[in-house]
């Protein structure tokens, strides 16, 4: 709207200006409109970028989590290497 058509509205008395400001309001609940749906936007972008990032967590977790067993086991298998070696050397085998 120009300045004529404000001017034209403010000469219309108390029911140009009401019309002045509902307009107004209109714009006004429009904007909170879009900010709220950009808000929710970035909001569901957020979401799923944490659900991959638990997702990349949890199968690192798993990862170390298996890496450990494998050190279990190997320290286990190790162990009773040793026990079989120091067996031998005391028959005197080696």
């Amino acid at each position: 709207m120009d300045a004529a058509g404000i001017q034209k509205a403010f000469e219309a008395g108390p029911w140009g200006v009401c019309a002045l400001l509902v307009l107004a309001l209109i714009f006004c609940v429009r904007h909170i409109i879009v900010l709220y749906g950009d808000k929710d936007t970035i909001r569901l972008q957020q979401i799923a970028d944490t659900r991959v990032a638990l997702e990349a967590v949890a199968k690192s977790t798993d990862n170390l989590n298996s890496a450990e067993e494998r050190m279990v086991a190997n320290t286990d298998a190790t162990k009773e290497l040793l026990a079989v070696t120091r067996s031998l050397v005391n028959k005197g085998q080696v």
